[in-house]
């Protein structure tokens, strides 16, 4: 059985050990995101579109490029 991604969790937000602190660190926060996961996220987003306008054309692209620039405007609205 393979481990749970949530083992560490509690020891995670308990801090150092000693420390008497309940929030986590940023030192022990494992980075989110690193080039290779962006890289690969990248690829399989490129390839999808590829795929997608092999099988049914880009017509409906530009549409969809539309409601994300709307999307982003809703977004920048609320920060």
């Amino acid at each position: 059985m393979w481990p749970s991604p949530w083992d560490g969790l509690a020891d995670l937000l308990r801090g150092p050990r000693g420390a008497g602190t309940r929030h986590a660190t940023r030192s022990n926060i494992p980075d989110p995101m690193t080039n290779r996961g962006a890289v690969i996220l990248a690829l399989l987003i490129l390839v999808a579109i590829g795929v997608d306008v092999v099988i049914y054309g880009s017509e409906h692209l530009v549409f969809l490029g539309k409601k994300f620039t709307d999307m982003l405007e809703w977004m920048a609205f609320w920060r």
